[in-house]
């Protein structure tokens, strides 16, 4: 992937990061910045990995911790939302290091207002979009 003509993001949880990386969970909790970074900066892609506090860990060996998220956002169909809202800015054309970290936090944040109005438990995924969109216009028009 080093030598991709374009940037490569991936957007994996825990479990397909491990498969991705060759880590195991136990090294992978242990250091979830550390792993990131190590993987992208090896492999040359951005990595958003998901989960609590995700890590966005970019090639260059930096990364940043998205201050939004919700345990509401553990289920299928979540990371797919995310996707599409990464894929969305970028053809919007945001540059990749912004598109990651607004999807990411644009993502956590719609995730925190549903499970406020529904409980982490009553969220589906297809209203994620939707309300990761309310925050965005919010964003806009302050």
């Amino acid at each position: 992937m080093k030598n991709a003509k374009r940037e490569v993001i991936l957007t994996p949880h825990e479990m397909e990061f491990s498969r991705l990386s060759g880590l195991s969970l136990e090294n992978i909790h242990a250091d979830r910045v550390g792993s990131a970074c190590a993987f992208a900066s090896e492999v040359g892609v951005t990595v958003l990995l998901k989960g609590a506090d995700s890590v966005i860990a970019r090639r260059d060996g930096g990364f940043t911790v998205c201050p939004s998220g919700s345990p509401a956002l553990a289920k299928g169909g979540t990371g797919d939302v995310l996707a599409g809202m990464l894929v969305g800015l970028l053809a919007g054309g945001l540059a990749p290091e912004a598109a990651v970290f607004a999807a990411a936090y644009l993502h956590g944040e719609g995730g925190e207002a549903l499970s406020h109005r529904y409980s982490e438990r009553g969220i589906l995924p297809s209203e994620l979009a939707g309300a990761s969109a309310e925050i965005l216009c919010e964003i806009l028009t302050k």
